[in-house]
């Protein structure tokens, strides 16, 4: 190895700048030399780890970089391994990063000749027990954790998609440290023969021993047509491909472990009985199925019918379920317990990520108000300021308006109000014609609100007196706005409004949200309204109190709720001590106003995806959560206004959906949180009732009691009195009956008399005796 290799990964922080700089992305794992395993997640026992060195100590999916600042505060203080995330990395027109993980030296090599074909030199890392080989292949290939032809033949594995190695500059267990073989050395483009061997689909599949059913008490709809499906998989799996399918069923079964959709012993009896079926060595399954359902359950899959998370990333991805093959093995993905940021608050990591986000941040706390009060506001006033010929193109559907809509949650005095107001410091509008901070009122007047009245030519020219000669103009209304930013400082208004019979509100707010057409057709000129498609930006912002919120997220049927980002209102990191004031955000993409349509475009990769997960809900090959209706186009919506606020960028790029990711995994914990809470008051109330009502029925039984013992205390009267020698007669018996008890003496008579104590004989009432 060169001087220059050894130097570029002597130590993990030299590695992880290495890599950033090159365009990886890296996350910090394990390091062997720590007191015990930083592994994190749930199934994960660190005091008794062994494996270490390999565990990521984030969640490898969303907390990675590219940054040199985190890169060094992130390596530089305490011991950590360099774990490269595999999904992030791109290369050359879109390329997708694969690496072949050696068990050996040669093994690759080995592979290529046994196959006629020459090893090709590439980017390769020296591991504790081989080499990782690193390559770029098109991002249309099909590639995941699958060694495809190659099982059985390649000593080792393949990484790729939702996946990671441990990078240069890490400590293996034994000692030896990840090297670069040669630091000026590139990946190379995958040859043809090894992206062939690992898109081979294997052999036909042989026809299971049996076949198993996951009974349909046992789980909700949802979660047992999972379960039955990765069943069905295992004991379908074909020949040479069985622990790889039996792994990645593990990993989704975990998921839904993580999620709370079914528990680790039903998922594992699943699993076993599954894998015992399709006459899979049992002892090489169990291992298998360990390692999957603990990698699975680090990344709970979210959300889950009707199980509501909050604690993880929602990705439309992870409904779908990981790819085959794309889960990892060896390694553990597992959720943060370092990070203590609450529930549904962006993360201190996010707002480091750019210079606009901490500008942002410190002018929030320089008023005492929340962040992410005034980074959502910003966002859903900014997406009304800009030019409504930009548009985001993802190749799916016409261009994507950027409107955006954003509710806030909080109680009384939190500081909704107050961010909206410091928006318009931080971010001033230059274009006067902007309608800024409206309040609501009708679905009418959002569309009144890019109207006016204007003079046109009618075509006829004046004949004579002081006009002669002037055209002859009329007055006309029409469409004279193209931007507007609504701010309901009080939502339970929204909810009232829309709630009034003939209300159009929330059928505009749903077509406003995707920029469709406003407004209405009327008899009178006076009372026509038209704002056609396209041509107009809006955003809206609306604060909310926890209570009054439910009501909106509970009409999801029609769609409303899905439209909105949701942000918490408090912010526990507000500092003690007042910080200065950053200035104005001076340049700014709500000060562009291009008259022609520009597009912002996305990576292929990530137009791939969207494009896939389409595919798939129109193919009913996957069940969305309501409220997921529309996750991929909010994402869209964030990551092209962080596109814009970062330099006026034009071209998202992998950062800005990552970023927008977050964003979406916090407002959906926000939102599954209000949803939670709906449940448990829903669940109260139910109680309350059912507790009132068993209440009123004990009251009665005990009422019942009561009457049962006092109608049997006069029979047993009736019996005593009728028992003297000749019985005794109904006026004897009535004077003798005390005056409380007389008024049910005939009622006395007939119970004792069906007893079987007495019977009447004229006018007698007598014993029965033996």
């Amino acid at each position: 190895m060169t001087e220059h290799s050894t130097a570029a990964a002597v130590t993990p922080l030299n590695g992880a700048l290495w890599l950033v700089r090159h365009g990886f992305s890296v996350f910090p794992a394990d390091h062997p030399g720590t007191e015990k395993c930083t592994g994190i997640g749930r199934g994960h026992d660190a005091a008794t780890c062994a494996d270490r060195g390999k565990h990521p100590a984030v969640p490898f999916t969303t907390g990675h970089t590219r940054d040199d600042k985190q890169v060094q505060r992130i390596f530089g203080a305490g011991l950590r391994n360099v774990g490269v995330s595999i999904g992030p990395c791109t290369g050359p027109d879109g390329a997708q990063l694969l690496v072949m993980d050696s068990d050996r030296p040669g093994a690759l090599e080995d592979v290529a000749n046994a196959l006629g074909h020459e090893h090709t030199p590439t980017m390769r890392v020296h591991t504790g027990k081989g080499h990782h080989d690193y390559y770029w292949a098109p991002a249309c290939a099909k590639l995941g954790n699958g060694l495809g032809a190659l099982k059985g033949k390649f000593d080792g594995d393949v990484r790729a998609g939702n996946a990671y190695v441990i990078g240069p500059g890490s400590v293996h267990a034994t000692g030896v440290v990840y090297s670069l073989e040669d630091a000026e050395c590139p990946p190379a483009p995958a040859p043809e023969w090894l992206l062939t061997a690992l898109q081979e689909r294997p052999g036909p599949l042989r026809a299971p021993a049996t076949n198993i059913v996951i009974p349909a008490d046992r789980h909700d709809a949802y979660t047992r047509k999972a379960v039955q499906a990765e069943c069905d998989a295992i004991t379908g799996a074909p020949d040479g491909d069985q622990n790889n399918v039996i792994n990645t069923a593990a990993f989704s079964l975990g998921t839904l472990v993580g999620a709370g959709a079914l528990t680790e012993a039903e998922a594992r009896h699943d699993l076993m009985s599954a894998a015992r079926a399709g006459n899979h060595p049992e002892g090489r399954a169990l291992a298998t199925i360990d390692s999957g359902l603990r990698a699975g359950m680090a990344e709970p899959r979210h959300p889950w019918p009707p199980v509501a998370r909050t604690d993880v990333r929602n990705d439309f991805s992870a409904l779908l379920g990981p790819e085959r093959g794309a889960a990892p093995r060896e390694e553990t993905p597992q959720a943060s317990t370092e990070s203590q940021t609450p529930l549904g608050l962006l993360p201190p990591d996010f707002y480091e990520a750019r210079p606009v986000f901490r500008h942002i941040r410190q002018a929030a706390h320089s008023r005492a108000c929340s962040a992410d009060v005034l980074l959502y506001t910003t966002l859903a006033r900014l997406s009304g300021m800009i030019s409504h010929n930009i548009k985001a193109v993802t190749g799916i559907g016409s261009p994507a308006s950027l409107n955006l809509f954003a509710a806030l949650v909080g109680g009384a005095g939190t500081g909704k109000s107050s961010g909206s107001s410091l928006s318009r410091v931080l971010m001033p509008a230059h274009d006067p014609e902007f309608r800024d901070g409206l309040p609501i009122g009708t679905g009418e007047g959002i569309a009144e609100a890019f109207m006016g009245t204007v003079e046109e030519p009618t075509g006829e020219i004046y004949q004579r007196g002081p006009s002669k000669g002037d055209p002859v103009m009329k007055r006309v209304r029409k469409q004279v706005r193209h931007n507007l930013y609504v701010y309901v400082d009080e939502g339970e208004t929204l909810v009232t409004l829309a709630m009034r019979t003939g209300s159009v509100l929330p059928e505009t707010i749903r077509r406003a949200a995707v920029g469709e057409a406003l407004g209405q057709t009327n008899a009178s000129e006076e009372r026509t309204r038209f704002v056609a498609t396209g041509s107009y930006s809006m955003g809206l912002l609306v604060g909310f109190q926890p209570s009054t919120a439910l009501p909106l997220l509970a009409d999801a049927r029609t769609g409303t709720p899905q439209r909105f980002l949701w942000a918490w209102a408090a912010d526990p990191s507000i500092p003690d001590e007042p910080v200065e004031w950053p200035g104005e955000i001076t340049k700014h993409p709500g000060q562009m106003q291009p008259a022609d349509p520009v597009e912002v475009t996305f990576p292929e990769r990530i137009r791939r995806m969207l494009w896939q997960e389409k595919v798939a809900r129109g193919r009913g090959e996957v069940e969305v959560a309501e409220l997921d209706g529309h996750a991929g186009l909010m994402k869209v919506k964030v990551a092209a206004l962080f596109a814009l606020l970062d330099g006026n960028r034009f071209a998202v790029t992998e950062e800005d959906w990552s970023l927008a990711e977050t964003v979406w995994a916090t407002s959906c914990a926000v939102r599954d949180g209000l949803v939670a809470r709906a449940r448990r008051e829903a669940e109260a109330e139910r109680q309350a009732a059912e507790d009132a009502k068993v209440h009123t029925e004990v009251r009665s039984h005990l009422a019942k009691i009561d009457v049962d013992r006092s109608r049997l205390r006069r029979a047993s009267l009736v019996k005593k009195h009728a028992s003297r020698l000749g019985g005794i007669t109904y006026g004897e018996l009535n004077r003798a009956f005390p005056s409380r008890d007389r008024q049910y003496l005939t009622q006395a008579i007939d119970d004792a008399e069906a007893n079987g104590w007495i019977f009447t004989e004229d006018n007698k009432i007598c014993p029965v005796t033996d």
